[in-house]
């Protein structure tokens, strides 16, 4: 055993990393408790772009989880694909949260997941108190409350998580914002935005371009990517559209940072010379390739797939939306009466359903046009298997009057790209001393 651990210590640095870089992510952050040199290679930016290109292509994990009080040691997920190579997790992404840690020996009995970005979680507990946290590392950050407005910060009604990264995905930094909108009219928001990057909160205000119900909203959650916000308004004589608030806005292109993107407006009629809008029509809102995705079933047999163009900011004919896909369900099996309900994070073509006729989920590729029924526990081409069906129907089947009113919000949740560690605050000076 020593002959074999002096060995190892006297290869270069080249062949040492050449072997670790083959070990999944989780066994790495294990690597780095054997000695200083090895964590030295791990930690390397050179170690970290040479792992990502070699890993890019391995199945990676990813859920959908439901947002309502979640009791510890409980399932999280409404749908769960697990299994992934890159990180070299066996089970569901939902086993892996556990309770933060808490103070003066209060127990979490229950949390709500807020909202999502980037491999890290919002989480609310039951004493409303807020953490950022990577579940698959177990580390969470308890975010102190908001001073600057009490009433506000406990009559919050909305939540959001922007992450900050870099070329490869990797989080540098995030923000925290809380909405309250109760007492808000329709185009003036005040945010509350808590920074990792000085452990402070700040006050903004935020004029919004178009009027939007915020106060009946049904959308609590944003969607979070590439740094922007982006919550949902329903409309009732259109298809409604985004809030979108870039909270890094640094670009000298962008004068302002909140943008209203309508939804395309498929489902028009007119009766009387008046225009209506069909708002039982099944939609959903979703993420995937990094490109905010909707998904509108425009008649019972015809959907869809639009995907919102990054640079909306910049497009002077206002044209937000880009036909990604568009398909018969006539001419696809279990299509015709489904729900949708998500895309594949890391695919495009693969739209995820819920089949009223089967009672289950399926799964259509947009470009050849076959669909799967999903079953518990079956492992499939992507390398993952699937987990957490009997609770996504329990799920559907509760709330299967909305899907036929309201939009669906459908974030994922994968594991972040690389093993770095929560960005934490930085720890405040005394005020005495400076120090």
């Amino acid at each position: 055993m020593e002959a074999n651990k002096n060995i190892i210590d006297d290869l270069p640095d080249m062949m040492l990393a050449e072997i670790l870089v083959k070990i999944p992510l989780k066994s790495n952050t294990i690597v780095k408790l054997v000695c200083k040199r090895w964590k030295s290679l791990v930690e390397s930016t050179s170690f970290r772009n040479h792992f990502l290109s070699l890993h890019q292509k391995k199945s990676c994990s990813w859920s959908v989880f439901h947002k309502h009080h979640i009791r510890v040691n409980t399932t999280h997920e409404l749908i769960g694909f697990y299994g992934c190579e890159k990180w070299g997790l066996p089970r569901s992404l939902g086993s892996y949260i556990s309770s933060p840690f808490s103070d003066a020996g209060i127990e979490i009995v229950s949390f709500i997941i807020k909202a999502i970005s980037n491999g890290l979680l919002l989480i609310l507990t039951q004493d409303y108190m807020i953490y950022v946290g990577n579940p698959v590392l177990r580390e969470w950050v308890k975010i102190r409350p908001c001073t600057l407005s009490l009433k506000s910060y406990f009559q919050t009604q909305k939540f959001g998580l922007a992450t900050r990264v870099d070329e490869n995905g990797v989080v540098l930094g995030y923000k925290v914002v809380l909405v309250n909108t109760r007492f808000e009219n329709a185009t003036n928001l005040t945010l509350q935005i808590y920074s990792s990057e000085t452990g402070e909160w700040t006050c903004e205000n935020v004029c919004c371009p178009c009027p939007i119900p915020w106060d009946s909203s049904p959308y609590p959650e944003p969607i979070s990517v590439n740094g922007v916000l982006h919550w949902f308004g329903h409309g009732t004589i259109d298809a409604g559209g985004i809030i979108a608030i870039d909270l890094y806005n640094t670009s000298p292109l962008r004068e302002n940072h909140c943008w209203f993107i309508p939804f395309p407006n498929e489902n028009l009629f007119v009766v009387d010379g008046k225009k209506s809008y069909k708002i039982w029509c099944r939609r959903a809102c979703t993420t995937s390739e990094g490109f905010i995705m909707y998904i509108n079933m425009v008649s019972e047999s015809k959907m869809k797939v639009w995907r919102l163009n990054k640079n909306y900011y910049e497009i002077e004919s206002r044209e937000y939306w880009q036909l990604s896909s568009e398909i018969d369900l006539a001419h696809v099996d279990y299509g015709i009466g489904s729900i949708p309900i998500v895309m594949h994070p890391f695919d495009r073509n693969v739209v995820y359903l819920w089949s009223v006729e089967k009672s289950c989920l399926v799964s259509i590729n947009m470009r050849d046009q076959n669909s799967m029924l999903h079953k518990e526990s079956e492992n499939y081409s992507d390398g993952c298997t699937i987990s957490s069906l009997e609770k996504c129907k329990s799920y559907m089947e509760f709330r299967m009057d909305c899907f036929y009113k309201y939009l669906l919000i459908s974030p994922q949740f994968s594991p972040s790209v690389w093993m770095d560690s929560v960005p934490r605050p930085p720890i405040p000076l005394c005020v005495c001393c400076g120090r």
